[in-house]
């Protein structure tokens, strides 16, 4: 191990460690004219030389690794994933990835502690691969899992540099226009691709079984990187994005756009022959000059239906569908965490990533459905932390199933076979004696109104998107299959709706209103920032000048001479808000009010037409006899159980008995005793003292019913 290291600093990383199959003398030459190009930034190319000559540090601080940190392996590598941990654990060592260095017993240990000040045995697991198509669950593949957040490795990683952003959803979104084909590759062995620097080797020790049948365990040292260290990812980007793909664009061989997430590439073009051409001649050129190897054998060929990153591309019809297996799992997985009481870190980080692939099946503005959950994560550092889901989790989580269930996991990744619908300008005023909204559309119509005075007291980004939001319910019936553009003057609601999400709960009740008329009229919009002085003809709308309006819309040009107005039929009207903002099903809300109330008001006439006199006895079994014999409705189903309401705060049964008891006793007097009465002594008495004797009976057995039924309940 001593020559090994010594070999690096005298010549170079990638001719030293025999895993490595960078070709450096043909890499750095081509790197640097691509500098001179252009094409890749000095410093970059400064970073990638130096980790090509001496090995990635991955961005650790070794001055903050101290100690001997040595872990044993998770349960899952050592029972059911030991034969597919032991074979990619033979294929590192066969390939000169990972250096055996012997049997793990008290020599070995000695030996590591006297050549290291410090040391790091990480624990592996192992994780399933997903199933392919044809296999079944005795098939299954396992795949080695190495956790260096355990040993503190990735907690000494400083991120500085090596942070970026996965584009390639939106890069795919942007490029595979209309008619397009799309070629999918990846590239093989992607991290164990960056020799290790020599200071780092130390802390990418572990020890496994020497084979699947064996259970001494063996000491290995990883000379190439792997898939648990936090630094990974982005030296990989460095390296292969930033070097080896904008290299091939400087030499001409990669001219059409390729989306680049990780190690999958999606090269696209609107010529299928010069797209899979393309393609097997960047793979040609990274192996002959970088000496990178790609998985020709799971090449996609080029095609407009194609499957990437989870989803099914179609260029056709320009939509994104989630795989069946993954929309059955993510359907399956909605519906275990809306009955969850509580969720720990680890689960919620898996469902965001999951939830950010459902809502990209859903129209613009969906990410409000994933707020609920951001804000519960909110504050949770460690994996184990876990906290209490609120009624709003549950119900994004009820409501994304069902809206998945709807659409089958498809949605469109591109609008542009939607029509144009004419642009809408919008704008609120609040003053201290006047507060109103208008809006008004290039294709004539308009409205104004004032709000009311418990409204006008709402903030004014509120007001700002209540307007939008009573636009978007007059005109949205025209828009279906539209892309509709709104001018808005108040940044606040335009950058939350161009998010489609915000932090205030008052805004993400809107965009979920929006969000709820957009899904069931079919259109899109989109949200455009205007100033305030640009504004002029929805600002005269917002404050009751509707002259002025009718002067400026025409001289602005928002309409023309052929322009009809379509003034709304209650223009100038007083808004009072709706009550239950935020319920997706949007124009339901008061659907379901009046429904409830009208179930209300007939409970209430029921009880009414009772009328005096009528005893409990009677009410029961006029109850009884209204149900169908031995229990049965009529469709054959038994009778539900009653749900008894336990509400926190509210009234349970008991209340209700113990209530119904004390009239019965007081003989319905339960009114308050003054402060004269209660300052009286008054004797001890009993409630069946002056009681008739044909009554004590009776008592007898109502005060024995009220006892059962207070325990029963």
């Amino acid at each position: 191990m001593a020559e090994l290291r010594s070999r690096v600093f005298a010549t170079n990383a990638c001719d030293s460690i025999p895993g490595c199959n960078i070709k450096i003398e043909n890499f750095l030459p081509r790197m640097w004219s691509a500098v001179a190009k252009g094409f890749i930034p000095h410093a970059d190319g400064v970073q990638l030389q130096e980790g090509l000559l001496r090995g990635f540090k991955l961005g650790v601080d070794v001055d903050q690794m101290t100690g001997h940190r040595w872990f044993s392996n998770y349960e899952s590598a050592t029972t059911v994933g030991r034969a597919g941990v032991a074979a990619a654990v033979a294929k590192r060592v066969d390939a000169g990835k990972t250096l055996a260095l012997g049997p793990m017993g008290h020599g070995m240990a000695q030996a590591i502690r006297c050549a290291f000040t410090s040391s790091c045995i990480f624990p592996m697991g192992a994780v399933a691969k997903a199933l392919l198509p044809g296999q079944t669950p005795d098939q299954l593949e396992w795949r080695p899992t190495s956790d260096h957040t355990r040993t503190g490795l990735n907690a000494a990683t400083d991120m500085t540099g090596l942070r970026f952003a996965l584009n390639a959803l939106d890069e795919i979104s942007w490029f595979f226009s209309s008619d397009y084909f799309m070629r999918v590759s990846d590239v093989a062995d992607a991290f164990p691709n960056l020799p290790l620097h020599p200071d780092v080797w130390q802390y990418f020790l572990f020890r496994f079984f020497g084979s699947d049948g064996s259970d001494a365990l063996q000491c290995y040292m990883h000379l190439t990187a792997d898939f648990g260290a936090s630094g990974c990812p982005g030296t990989f980007h460095l390296f292969y994005f930033k070097g080896v793909v904008q290299m091939a664009r400087a030499e001409m061989v990669l001219t059409l756009p390729m989306a680049v997430y990780v190690d999958d590439n999606m090269l696209m073009g609107s010529d299928r022959a010069q797209v899979d051409a393309e393609m097997e001649s960047f793979q040609e050129w990274a192996l002959d000059i970088v000496g990178l190897v790609f998985k020709v054998a799971k090449d996609r060929l080029a095609a407009r239906e194609q499957l990437a990153l989870g989803f099914i591309w179609d260029s056709v019809t320009l939509t994104r569908t989630l795989e069946s297996r993954k929309l059955e799992s993510y359907l399956a997985l909605l519906s275990e965490y809306a009955g969850l009481p509580t969720l720990d870190l680890r689960q919620m980080q898996s469902m965001a990533g999951k939830l950010h692939r459902m809502l990209m099946t859903l129209p613009p503005g969906s990410a409000c459905l994933a707020a609920s959950l951001f804000e519960l994560m909110s504050g949770l550092k460690l994996p184990w932390h876990r906290r209490r889901t609120t009624r709003r989790l549950r119900a994004d989580f009820m409501l994304v199933h069902e809206l998945l269930s709807a659409n089958l996991g498809r949605g469109h990744y591109s609008y542009a076979h939607f029509r144009t619908a004419p642009a809408v300008w919008t704008d609120a005023s609040k003053q201290a004696r006047y507060s109103g909204g208008g809006w008004v559309s290039a294709c004539g119509a308009y409205d104004w109104f004032k709000y009311g005075s418990r409204a006008a007291r709402r903030p004014i980004d509120f007001l700002e998107g209540d307007t939008v939001v009573a636009c978007v319910e007059r005109l949205a019936h025209k828009w279906r299959g539209c892309v509709v553009q709104f001018f808005i003057d108040n940044s606040s609601f335009q950058k939350s709706g161009a998010k489609g999400r915000s932090k205030a709960h008052r805004l993400n009740d809107l965009l979920r209103e929006l969000l709820a008329l957009m899904i069931k009229f079919g259109f899109v919009i989109t949200w455009t920032w205007i100033a305030t002085e640009e504004n002029v003809d929805a600002d005269h709308l917002s404050r009751g000048r509707v002259d002025e309006f009718l002067r400026t819309v025409y001289e602005r040009g928002v309409w023309t001479s052929t322009t009809v107005p379509e003034p709304m039929p209650d223009i100038g009207r007083v808004r009072t808000l709706p009550e239950g903002r935020g319920n997706l099903a949007g124009g339901l809300a008061a659907e379901g009010r009046a429904q409830a109330a009208a179930a209300a008001a007939a409970a209430e006439a029921e009880v009414s037409s009772v009328g005096p006199g009528v005893t409990l006895t009677e009410l029961l079994a006029r109850a009884s006899a209204e149900q169908p014999g031995d229990g049965v409705r009529p469709d054959g189903c038994p009778a539900p159980m009653p749900a008894v309401a336990r509400m926190r705060g509210g009234w349970s049964t008991r209340h209700v008995l113990l209530l119904f008891g004390l009239c019965f006793v007081t003989g319905g007097d339960c009114m308050p005793l003054s402060a004269q009465q209660a300052s009286l002594t008054y004797s001890r008495a009993s409630i069946y003292d002056g009681l008739p004797a044909a009554l004590v009976g009776y008592l007898f057995h109502f005060i024995l019913l009220f006892i059962l039924c207070y325990f029963i309940s």
